[in-house]
């Protein structure tokens, strides 16, 4: 092979490598990008999405395609692919942002950096692929856009022209560098052939020799030699193993231990050979391995899944493999791998799973509790309507209607959970969260844990999510009594107003009406200074498999940052632990509880068709509807309800239903309903919210959702709604 063929083989070798690699860093970069399009051409975002999308999958195929295949051709035609590709779609969104004024002309610059850095080829190839980048550019913009910004289009050309130019001459002394080392290389190995060939000529002239040679060799310096090189051997594989290897004796005295193991462990080999396993390795844990070991002589071998403690005490979750290897020495190796991200991921599974699960039955239950409530409101509504307002009943039933919208927030609160969704913020009255998260910790902590708390009732209130502030202390707490479990102690509980952040340095956050400062404090264990600054990192745990996930801290500090507050720790390793956190106060106290009464919306006789499931539901909501005026007829079954739709199609002005029912639902209802009488609106009842996310209420003719419970004051108003324009809203009653 001349040197010119093996400059190309090597040449074809790296694009094959890097057009791989080419294609998959381009569909990242597409892919993060969509940021841009976010805010700089919201309303081009979606196709722009899904432009990027289709780039960012074929990237990969045609990664894959490369990868896979050993044909030359196939790899060219690859590279050629991906960079056409990827111009197209760019000049595509250039043409839907700004024509020729667009800013994401840059795309472009980006995409000839990317083929220039990461195609290594003949020089040809890069003109020609700038060339092709040029004209896909250029030819869109001359054929569709009208040209009116000359002087900004011309500083766009020329600032591709010249970036292309500054580009090809780094190419060509970057190539030329190539070329010489490949050329250096082919005359390497050139000489490495010849100087083998010398060698081979040599031993053969001199193999006479050398035979003689070796039958003078004694057979003690050739075993000598060879144990010396299995010696050397041993070491390297010892040395450079991934795994964590330990030799140490039938005591635990450790005799060796390799690179691997010392940077597992966190000490170096000097002091790990005046270690003893047990220093380690969990005292249950190496009796019971050394035990084993013992027993299994003849087999000598040992697995078992255990904990390691590292120098700085974090502990770490192990695959551990034992086997004597002298046994008339007693020396034992154990090869230790570490599986603790293995076992995090898959306690975060099964936690996911079970979030999943429990999701899943709160919604549920929160579904069949809103029919109940809706059933409990309606008929408070309606002997309200039929009783004197300044009677006991009419004091009474306001009570219960009270007590059921303070159930309806509770509902929403599971439904929220069930969706993993955030709940909105509002103004609160930040020391009654907290007396309700300690009224629970008194219910669930074990009475070794005294409780102590000091809370001002003046800190006002502030905004924030009332379910995120209690686990901030629900959080705390437990991590509190987690340190104090063995021995009992005393958490402190203190609520105050503060002027400043006084541990923030100098990036303290200001707000203009001051801080509620949260403390939490207990006597416990404290925390090692030397994983102090690492407490919050998700998963970080020192804890005993089983006992924790290391979410705790990392959720409240989550929160907190979410909440513009800050976090501050101090803890004394021994002595126990203070937790910090600094919420901004609202400067006025607003009650975002205040609703206006209005009087339901009274009908014109319209009739309305209203069918559910729940009997009791049908009954209060027909009673209320007629009191406003509507002729209602009511069905708790979808399919006589629907035969009754047949024959009197054209005598409804409105259909109401449920969306939860046996046999069909309510959408597939409403779809029944636009295909025998198009244009009729249809309001369609549902506990849960999550519909909107799988249909387009107008495509099956329903005009309106209404999240319940509902009472007849909403319900009034959206019919009326509905009859008067026929918009569709999501209403939800809060």
């Amino acid at each position: 092979m001349n040197k010119e063929d093996y400059i190309t083989n090597q040449m074809n070798a790296l694009f094959h490598i890097w057009c791989s690699r080419a294609c998959y860093i381009g569909a990242l970069i597409f892919m993060s990008l969509a940021i841009l399009d976010y805010f700089s051409t919201p309303e081009n975002f979606t196709i722009f999405f899904f432009y990027r999308t289709v780039v960012a999958v074929s990237l990969i195929s045609i990664a894959y395609v490369n990868r896979t295949s050993k044909k030359t051709l196939v790899h060219k035609i690859s590279g050629f692919a991906a960079m056409l590709l990827a111009a197209i779609v760019i000049e595509m969104m250039i043409l839907r942002f700004g024509g020729h004024v667009s800013p994401y002309y840059v795309g472009h610059i980006i995409l000839s950096m990317i083929v220039i850095g990461f195609f290594p080829a003949r020089l040809y190839f890069h003109l020609l692929a700038l060339f092709l980048i040029y004209v896909i550019y250029l030819t869109p913009l001359l054929l569709f856009d009208r040209i009116n910004d000359y002087q900004t289009f011309g500083i766009s050309n020329a600032f591709m022209l010249s970036t292309f130019m500054t580009l090809l001459i780094l190419k060509y002394f970057t190539q030329q560098s190539l070329m010489s080392e490949l050329s250096m290389r082919f005359e390497m190995e050139q000489y490495n052939d010849q100087l083998e060939h010398q060698v081979k000529d040599r031993t053969v002239e001199y193999s006479d020799m050398i035979q003689l040679l070796e039958g003078n060799i004694s057979n003690r310096i050739k075993s000598e030699q060879a144990l010396k090189e299995s010696e050397i051997r041993f070491r390297r594989l010892f040395e450079d193993s991934l795994d964590s290897i330990i030799l140490y004796d039938f005591d635990g005295n450790i005799l060796d231990a390799n690179h691997a193991a010392q940077e597992l462990i966190g000490h170096p080999h000097e002091t790990l050979i005046t270690l003893n396993i047990r220093d380690i390795l969990p005292q249950q844990a190496i009796l019971k391995r050394i035990t084993e070991v013992r027993k299994s002589v003849e087999d000598g071998k040992v697995h078992m899944e255990t904990v390691v403690t590292q120098a700085n005490g974090v502990l770490l979750t192990v695959d551990l493999r034992s086997k004597i290897i002298e046994a008339e020495k007693g020396i034992i190796q154990a090869i230790i791998r570490d599986i603790t991200q293995k076992k995090q991921t898959e306690a975060q599974l099964r936690q996911v799973q079970k979030m999943e699960a429990i999701g899943t039955l709160a919604g549920g239950i929160a579904h069949d509790f809103n029919n109940i409530l809706g059933a409990i409101l309606g008929f408070g509504d309606l002997i309200c309507e039929d009783v004197d307002e300044d009677s006991q009943v009419y004091s009474d039933v306001n009570q219960i209607i009270a007590a059921g919208n303070r159930a309806k927030d509770l509902v929403k609160q599971i439904l929220t959970f069930s969706r993993h969704g955030d709940q909105k913020k509002l103004s609160v009255e930040v020391h009654l969260i907290i007396e309700e998260a300690i009224k629970m910790l008194r219910a669930t902590l074990p009475s070794t844990i005294s409780i102590k708390h000091d809370i001002d009732p003046a800190c006002g209130n502030i905004y924030a999510d009332p379910t995120q502030i209690h686990q901030i202390i629900i959080n705390l707490s437990t991590n509190a009594y987690h340190a104090m479990r063995e021995h009992g102690g005393k958490l402190s509980i203190k609520l105050s107003i503060v002027d400043k952040v006084e541990e923030a340095g100098g990036v303290a956050p200001i707000s203009d009406s001051g801080f509620v400062l949260l403390t939490v404090q207990d006597n416990g264990a404290g925390i090692d200074p030397v994983i102090l600054p690492r407490i919050f990192e998700p998963y970080f745990t020192t804890k005993a498999p089983g006992l924790g996930t290391g979410m705790g801290l990392a959720v409240v500090h989550g929160i907190v940052k979410k909440h513009e507050g800050v976090i501050h720790v101090e803890s004394k390793f021994g002595r126990g632990t203070l937790v910090k956190v600094y919420l901004p106060r609202l400067l006025d106290k607003v009650d975002e509880s205040l609703e206006i009464d209005i009087e339901p919306i009274k009908g014109n006789g319209e009739r309305i068709l209203l069918v559910d499931d729940e009997i009791p539901l049908l009954e209060m909501r027909k009673r209320g509807l007629e009191s406003l005026g509507y002729e209602v007829n009511i069905f708790n079954n979808p399919l006589e309800a629907l035969n009754e739709f047949k024959q009197r199609s054209f005598f409804y002005d409105l259909v109401i239903t449920d969306q939860t029912m046996p046999i069909i639902t309510g959408v597939e209802m409403a779809n029944a309903i636009k295909t025998m009488r198009p244009g009729l609106p249809v309001l369609l009842i549902t506990g849960n919210a999550e519909i909107l996310d799988t249909i387009v209420p107008e495509d099956f003719g329903i005009k309106e959702v209404l999240i319940k419970p509902i009472d007849l004051k909403d319900l009034s108003m959206v019919i009326r709604n509905i009859l008067n324009n026929g918009r569709r809203t999501l209403s939800s009653v809060s």
